[in-house]
């Protein structure tokens, strides 16, 4: 089910940045003026560029400030693939820049890791006249590499800047957050996600490009998620499934849930497990308020939705959100059979009725 990720670039191997070019002017300003404070807060949701914001101002500055005059590039403008310092940077072997980020097989930064920063700013500038740290994300950072950071942000040392990336920065130590520039970034308009979905998709469809904006609620960077796991035909079979509630196509149903027990299925299962709370969600939204979000992610959405809502209380829907969690949780930590989860999921949606 799920399609090939070859799309999915890493930060430091974006060329291009969408829907945030005021807050890049900005920084680029601060710079040129010789303003830029020594440590920067980018925040906001997981996937809307924050990175990818952060290494083009890494680069702009190394490539700008370089001791090499030939890598210099003119004045303003924005150093490409093809430039020594955006190769350079990408690899991790300019000696005044560092990036911070968790190795795949880990859930936090290391400490060992962390400790390269004050080392690096301890150090004079060797390739250009400034020191440069990318740290994506501090959310994943514990208590001991927090604290190797700490100091340099108390005591930053002249002509050098860190980008700290955060997703929820409201669980940052209060110390840390106190130290920097904060610059929250926002999802995408519809216009400009559009535009940053197209460039690594010019294939997809003007109607999955919309679906993926309000399923990923205007994060490129999950939709690209969302998309190579197939999410779009998950929901749409999901809606599809529950179109005459109460009544549902064993068959179909039975279909649908082997589709996870497949080898290979482990990203749309974890969508399927987001999407179906997501459903939930949308039936929780139209009960509390009295209407059902005009947007809808696959024809016939908001139909289901308002037959599902007619069926029971609010408060049956509430129980079976926190029950589809326990449940998806239990079934991550004990194994349990997909496909019979999934089954289990639909028939408390039956139950409904």
């Amino acid at each position: 089910m799920a399609k090939e990720q070859d799309h999915l670039l890493q930060p430091c191997e974006n060329t291009v940045l969408f829907g945030h070019e005021a807050a890049e002017e900005s920084l680029l300003s601060q710079f040129r003026q010789q303003r830029l404070a020594h440590a920067w807060l980018l925040t906001g949701p997981r996937g809307i560029g924050k990175a990818t914001l952060a290494y083009r101002m890494a680069r702009y500055i190394l490539a700008h400030t370089s001791t090499i005059a030939s890598e210099r590039p003119k004045p303003g403008e924005m150093p490409g693939a093809d430039h020594p310092v955006f190769r350079r940077v990408m690899q991790g072997s300019h000696s005044d820049f560092l990036a911070l980020k968790k190795p795949e097989d880990k859930t936090v930064i290391l400490v060992d890791d962390a400790r390269k920063l004050p080392q690096l700013m301890g150090n004079t500038p060797a390739e250009s006249s400034w020191r440069v740290v990318v740290v994506d994300s501090v959310d994943e950072m514990n208590a001991a590499s927090s604290n190797a950071i700490l100091n340099v942000l108390e005591e930053p040392p002249a002509r050098a800047v860190i980008f700290l990336v955060s997703h929820a920065p409201g669980g940052l130590l209060p110390t840390i957050r106190s130290r920097c520039r904060i610059l929250p970034l926002h999802p995408l308009s519809e216009q400009d996600f559009g535009k940053a979905i197209s460039h690594a998709l010019p294939d997809v469809t003007s109607q999955e490009r919309r679906a993926l904006f309000h399923l990923s609620e205007g994060s490129p960077g999950r939709a690209l998620e969302l998309h190579a796991a197939d999410s779009v035909e998950i929901y749409a079979q999901m809606i599809a499934l529950l179109e005459r509630f109460p009544v549902m196509d064993a068959g179909a149903l039975y279909a649908y849930s082997e589709t996870f027990a497949r080898k290979n299925a482990d990203a749309a299962w974890r969508v399927l497990g987001e999407l179906f709370r997501r459903l939930l969600g949308k039936i929780i939204s139209a009960g509390g308020t009295g209407q059902v979000a005009a947007e809808e992610v696959t024809e016939g959405e908001n139909a289901v939705i308002l037959r599902l809502l007619d069926a029971s209380p609010l408060d049956y829907w509430l129980d079976l959100w926190e029950k589809s969690a326990a449940l998806w949780d239990k079934a991550d930590h004990l194994h349990l059979e997909r496909r019979q989860v999934v089954l289990n999921l639909f028939h408390d949606l039956r139950q409904a009725a």
